[in-house]
């Protein structure tokens, strides 16, 4: 058996590539029943090919709220973080390649990036279906001809005070 190469995978996890939370690993998986587990830079492609079907990709830190219970302490001053439309993309790539299946966009407020339709576009010519996890505060028309494509749906949350 053959394994992807895992650079984008281990840059996503590096501390030369850290979220906008400053968190080293970027990429986590739901993997039943194990629970909780982190792709990282010292995760050999025997650990990493798991039964792992399905990854978040924290894809931002910036958000237009700043509700206190956020577990990202996102706010209007968070970042991007230093991964590129380009790091995505391998992401995207190379989790494909070993067996995922679903990937949910997360951050902060993932709509806030540019990007975001072009990165679901590419997962879904990878045959990975997509979550956006949203706050459906501010949708533009083109996110929403995004959502409405095959394999893709939405989440999100009402909390109150």
């Amino acid at each position: 058996m053959t394994f992807p190469p895992y650079d984008a995978l281990s840059r996503a996890a590096s501390p030369y590539a850290r979220s906008a939370h400053g968190v080293r690993h970027q990429l986590t998986a739901w993997i039943p029943p194990t629970g909780r587990y982190v792709v990282g830079p010292s995760a050999s492609p025997k650990e990493t090919r798991m039964d792992l079907d399905f990854m978040w990709l924290e894809i931002t830190g910036k958000c237009q709220l700043q509700c206190g219970h956020c577990y990202a302490s996102s706010g209007p001053g968070g970042t991007h973080g230093t991964m590129t439309t380009a790091d995505w993309r391998r992401v995207i790539d190379q989790a494909a390649g070993i067996g995922v299946t679903i990937v949910t966009f997360i951050g902060g407020e993932p709509t806030l990036r540019a990007d975001l339709p072009e990165l679901v576009r590419h997962a879904r010519s990878a045959d990975v279906e997509v979550e956006i996890y949203t706050n459906l505060v501010h949708i533009t028309p083109t996110l929403w001809e995004t959502f409405r494509l095959p394999g893709v749906r939405l989440a999100t949350s009402y909390c109150a005070a």
